[in-house]
């Protein structure tokens, strides 16, 4: 090669011969970073999802999608079981469990060793393991979906990775979805799916199509998403008439077999945990709009006060002309789901860590929260500096709470002690003993 050959290759040259572009790489380090920093944090909260991964491993050895094999170690009155025509049923659909299942064969297949254990003790240690790092992968997934999302929009890198950083550390996401395998983690996920596919389908418009495939199949994961769907496909026939009839379609090929397993095994189409009747039961609706808003230990925007910015991110963009019509319609959906969440009889989500039932409208905020990051340097003069300093001290605030809620057990115990959440809800209100305080300075410590 001669010396002016060499002269001529720069490192663009170079990178684009790499087997990895730059883009490629970040998408990489954001999935492998959130996934091991989530699953290195040791708090597990598996409560609803206990019987995911004994149910999924029915599957792979039963070919069955019942616990009867499990029926000697399933305490009597267990709250997430319930007695179909004999047979014992997780009372949560199987929309979770679909997604991890192959993960799970997968795992045995090349662990054999784990075999005996799936079935002889659902206490047993490498349970949560598992659970824990199942349930990170689904955040860590989202966490690439919510960078793909704002690098779409404002295609600027160093916003675009905040984003990824609130979304993943600030918010419940990290103190919730990713601590087992709650419903939130894959919701979200099938949630940002769908927004991505509708920021792609602004220049590829027969991509809108297949967006219905993830949106119906949110609903299989978790009922409350029913808002989402109903929103959503309005917003398709509106923006999109043309691939209405498409879109139908695909989305049909998840709720078809979803209404032929309810009919089969429960002979209805809606099971239990999907009826309407859960909802608009709650009295004291003031009460619990309050409660899941800003009560000390469950309140949205004290533990998430960063979200305070995304309400202001949904004021500068309805205020503009230009604003997409999908930014009104995502509106439409955080509060319809608010309404929802108020009028449900146990709105502060049992025994959990913070405001949980708002995970699922986690990608939603986010979404709003985009153009803040890219416009918060934009102020004139003081209110600039006024700004940045609220925003980095409400982004400080939520990360520290999620920290506590991803790392320090404590916060767990807050639910049984001194009495059960579920029996004295108004103990949400006690700022002497506040949930994200519990274990520093509170009289019920276990440290």
């Amino acid at each position: 090669m001669k010396n002016n050959d060499i002269k001529n290759i720069t490192w663009k040259t170079v990178r684009s011969r790499l087997p990895f572009s730059g883009q490629t790489t970040i998408i990489m380090f954001i999935f492998a970073f959130v996934l091991i920093s989530h699953f290195q944090c040791k708090v597990t909260n598996s409560s609803d999802s206990k019987w995911v991964i004994p149910l999924a491993m029915s599957i792979i050895y039963e070919g069955n999608t019942d616990l009867d094999e499990y029926k000697t170690i399933i305490e009597p009155g267990d709250y997430r079981v319930e007695n179909v025509n004999g047979h014992l049923y997780s009372l949560y659909h199987l929309g979770v469990l679909l997604l991890v299942v192959p993960i799970i064969y997968c795992i045995d297949k090349a662990l054999p060793i784990f075999s005996g254990v799936f079935l002889s003790d659902c206490n047993n240690k490498f349970f949560e393991t598992l659970e824990r790092f199942l349930a990170s992968y689904f955040i860590a997934l989202t966490a690439v979906f919510i960078y793909l999302i704002a690098i779409k929009m404002l295609n600027k890198k160093g916003p675009a990775l905040f984003t990824v950083f609130v979304f993943s550390f600030c918010t419940s996401s990290w103190s919730t979805a990713s601590r087992a395998l709650w419903q939130h983690g894959p919701s979200m996920l099938m949630l940002t799916v769908c927004l991505y596919m509708i920021i792609l389908a602004k220049d590829r418009p027969w991509l809108i199509q297949f967006m219905s495939i993830p949106l119906a199949y949110s609903y299989v994961i978790r009922p409350t998403n029913s808002i989402s769907v109903i929103i959503l496909t309005i917003y398709v026939l509106v923006q999109f008439r043309n691939y209405f009839t498409k879109f139908i379609f695909w989305g049909l090929l998840i709720a078809f077999p979803f209404c032929i397993y309810n009919l089969y095994v429960y002979g209805t189409l809606f099971t239990t945990y999907y009826k309407v009747e859960m909802i608009f039961t709650n009295k004291k609706f003031l009460s619990g709009a309050l409660g899941i808003l800003i009560s000390p230990s469950r309140g949205l925007f004290i533990f998430t006060p960063v979200f305070l910015f995304s309400i202001y991110g949904m004021y500068i963009t309805l205020k503009e002309k230009s604003t997409p019509t999908l930014n009104y319609f995502l509106v439409a959906i955080i509060l319809l789901h608010s309404f929802v969440l108020f009028s449900y009889s146990n709105w502060w989500g049992g025994w959990s860590y913070g405001p949980r039932l708002f995970a699922d409208m986690i990608p939603f905020f986010i979404y709003f929260l985009i153009p803040v990051n890219d416009r918060i340097f934009q102020f004139p003069g003081k209110t600039k500096k006024i700004i940045i300093f609220l925003y980095i001290f409400a982004v400080i605030h939520s990360f520290s709470i999620h920290y506590r809620g991803a790392t320090n057990p404590c916060v767990l115990v807050w639910n049984n002690l001194p009495d059960d959440i579920d029996k004295n809800p108004e103990r949400i209100w006690d700022w002497r003993d506040p949930q994200f305080l519990r274990g520093l300075n509170t009289p019920f410590s276990y440290r």
